[in-house]
């Protein structure tokens, strides 16, 4: 199982394949949890011709369980080609007026270097509607505009998977870089590195 990188206490979703890509990160909204939970959940049931669509390759998001909704969700995304599925766990906890979340995401078959994609399973669904890229395609909101910021994040099995910075994130993100030819690349790229031994240290963490 993909290890808890930055020392939130939950558990991440897991995944079948020992190399596989995955994705961390600490957010802190100045919305109620409630308002949270709820865009969240939203936008994972959205219909994918309807409202919302995933900005990052129009892949299809489910709502997989929901123990309490203001405390956790679990989700799921599959690749617009419907060969490529990750999972994505969100914890929340109120603090003060706003909300605590700690989310991970972890691809669930063979993959390396995602090119961002696990970071984008958990990021867009909750950016707001003053995230564009480059001031042309911006998120698009369906109950909340959430007010967030991104305290730490972290990706594996290698760092670049995550977005450098602000415009990076937004970039990558919110608009279609993942072509199914880039796809099947990533996972390649996964069986190449495990070949020439790159994680072996991470199977003897797992």
């Amino acid at each position: 199982m993909f290890a808890t990188l930055l020392a939130s206490a939950f558990a991440c979703p897991g995944s079948y394949s020992i190399i596989h890509a995955g994705a961390e990160m600490n957010v802190e909204f100045t919305n109620t949890c409630k308002e949270v939970a709820a865009e969240i959940e939203a936008r994972a049931n959205a219909s994918p011709t309807g409202m919302w669509q995933d900005p990052h390759n129009h892949g299809t998001y489910t709502l997989l369980s929901k123990a309490n909704s203001t405390t956790y969700i679990e989700t799921k995304r599959v690749t617009k080609n419907k060969v490529y599925t990750d999972k994505q766990t969100f914890n929340l906890k109120p603090h003060g007026t706003g909300c605590s979340v700690s989310a991970c995401s972890e691809s669930q078959g063979l993959s390396a270097a995602d090119g961002g994609t696990n970071f984008c399973d958990m990021f867009d669904l909750f950016c707001n509607k003053t995230d564009c890229d480059d001031g042309n395609d911006c998120c698009n909101v369906l109950k909340y505009n959430l007010e967030y910021k991104i305290l730490q994040k972290q990706c594996t099995p290698f760092f670049f998977n995550c977005p450098a910075n602000r415009q990076a994130e937004l970039n990558t993100c919110l608009k279609m870089p993942s072509t199914e030819k880039e796809l099947a690349e990533y996972q390649a790229n996964a069986i190449q590195l495990g070949r020439m031994g790159a994680f072996d240290g991470a199977q003897a963490q797992e």
